[in-house]
């Protein structure tokens, strides 16, 4: 495709496992539908019990979205905490707890951009901990 992505084509399913207690439940295959084609989801862990978040990802618009997750419901469903329209849709996102404190790694491949975000609640904006610009 343009820009250099690899576009997969097919539809897209999305799985939601989850520990409560000592007994492990998965949720049936959810249906397949056009909101698991246009976004991307990255698991977060937030908390010391290690609740379970989702970050989404436009494919298109790069918009991001933080949502609890609520394993009974459906993905587009589950309620959103915060939203930002300004990402970049290049941009990739990976999470990593520090101390107890939960971080968002984002990496532009358009700018070259590197950024370290530091998520003090899952519905607060993101705090900007590490800037840089990676070299080509």
């Amino acid at each position: 495709g343009e820009h250099g992505h690899a576009e997969r084509s097919g539809d897209k399913v999305v799985e939601v496992t989850s520990l409560r207690g000592r007994e492990l439940r998965w949720q049936p295959w959810p249906d397949v539908s056009k909101f698991n084609g246009e976004w991307k989801v990255i698991p977060l862990r937030w908390g010391l019990r290690g609740e379970l978040f989702v970050l989404l990802r436009h494919r298109t618009s790069g918009e991001t979205k933080v949502c609890a997750a609520e394993v009974e419901k459906s993905l587009e469903k589950w309620p959103v905490l915060h939203s930002n329209s300004a990402s970049s849709s290049f941009a990739k996102y990976k999470s990593f707890t520090f101390n107890e404190h939960l971080f968002v790694i984002s990496i532009d491949r358009g700018s070259g951009a590197l950024k370290v975000f530091h998520v003090p609640d899952p519905s607060s904006p993101w705090n900007v901990a590490f800037e840089t610009t990676l070299p080509e």
